[in-house]
């Protein structure tokens, strides 16, 4: 506590010879103890003002990302990550479309993009076609929500060093790397297939509309090379990019902006 660094807070003692206690933690609540005097309690006041700044400001920089969206409003809740404010408007009020799963086909995991379109404005409407869902419904839960700096790097397609390294003898190398046009929030996806020897064994290249970032971008890459090598129905393989962020994301079941194209 900020308070306790400036000895505003004085603890008791958990015993005679035991350490001063000032606060207990838990999961979900906060136990403060202190001095029964007017100075105590004014002190006490303060502590509570900041932490409910603090929390206002934790709040207001949460989203929720969208999966099944049962349970998220549409007009009350904060659920695209990029609008200019906290809650997006309906242009077009509908008594059925009050829920983010309204806007959503289930059976294909896809924005229904005519609802959409027909329902917010053409802004609004795009903000909400570059959220990613992924292909199979995961729990609704809070996000921090992406920082809007604008600085997105526009990559050409390159080996990730500057000299391509072999896999194992019996393994397969696939090699990936992404592209991002900031203005029309596309991505360009480059993808090589090598075998130990270096021949290249296949390569593709694709072109992925409403995509939110480059980060997005990278991940989506990522996504496009593990796909070719199952459809090859390569067995030992490894990928490779430029992203360690990416690489690291998708070892675990991530939270972030990227976490639908993590399968």
């Amino acid at each position: 506590l900020a308070s306790e660094e400036g000895n505003l807070i004085r603890g008791v003692n958990a015993s005679r010879r035991g350490p001063q206690i000032s606060h207990l933690l838990f999961a979900d609540d906060c136990i403060l103890f202190g001095e029964a005097t007017d100075k105590g309690t004014a002190t006490f006041e303060n502590v509570l003002k900041e932490y409910e700044v603090a929390k206002g400001l934790l709040l207001s920089g949460l989203c929720w990302r969208v999966e099944v969206s049962r349970d998220i409003k549409i007009g009350e809740d904060v659920w695209v990550p990029d609008a200019e404010g906290l809650l997006i408007k309906q242009t077009v009020s509908g008594q059925n479309i009050t829920r983010v799963a309204n806007l959503i086909d289930s059976d294909i995991r896809s924005w229904r993009i005519e609802l959409v379109s027909n329902t917010f404005s053409e802004g609004d409407a795009r903000k909400i076609l570059r959220i990613p869902l992924a292909n199979y419904p995961h729990d609704d839960f809070l996000v921090w929500r992406r920082e809007q700096t604008g600085e997105f790097t526009t990559h050409a397609l390159r080996p990730e060093s500057d000299r391509w390294r072999p896999p194992k003898q019996g393994f397969f190398k696939i090699n990936s790397d992404a592209a991002f046009n900031v203005k029309e929030n596309k991505s360009y996806s480059g993808i090589i297939v090598r075998n130990f020897k270096g021949h290249i064994l296949a390569s593709k290249t694709m072109v992925h509309d409403n995509i939110p970032s480059g980060f997005a971008a990278k991940a989506t890459a990522c996504l496009q090379a593990v796909t070719m090598g199952r459809d090859l129905g390569m067995k030992y393989v490894k990928i490779e990019g430029d992203s360690l962020t990416v690489i690291k994301k998708a070892q675990n079941r991530d939270k972030s902006a990227i976490g639908p194209y993590i399968l």
